[in-house]
């Protein structure tokens, strides 16, 4: 290896390594600018939650050729369906 073949090896490790430990340091302030039981929080959770419900309805209509019934107890069949060999919802129906 020449002198400069090892400085840009260098160099390219060293950025490599101050962008690795920028990317931890950005996911860290965004862990503690959102805490758990903030709004944006609370916005995302149900999101998911959402997004879940949907998935499960929607697998149901599929395999079935039919929508669950409405309401509450719709959606818990339609989750139960989804849950038959691993749950898909942890702790449930959301």
């Amino acid at each position: 290896m020449t002198s400069r073949t090892k400085k840009v090896l260098f160099f390219t490790a060293f950025g490599s390594i101050i962008l690795f430990f920028s990317g931890v340091m950005s996911l860290w302030i965004i862990s503690v600018a959102t805490p758990e039981d903030s709004p944006r929080a609370r916005m995302f959770r149900t999101e998911a939650d959402l997004r879940a419900l949907k998935t499960a309805v929607e697998t149901y209509e599929m395999d079935n050729g039919i929508y669950p019934p409405p309401g509450p107890e719709g959606l818990a069949k339609a989750m139960a369906y989804l849950s038959r060999n691993v749950e898909y919802h942890a702790g449930g129906a959301p």
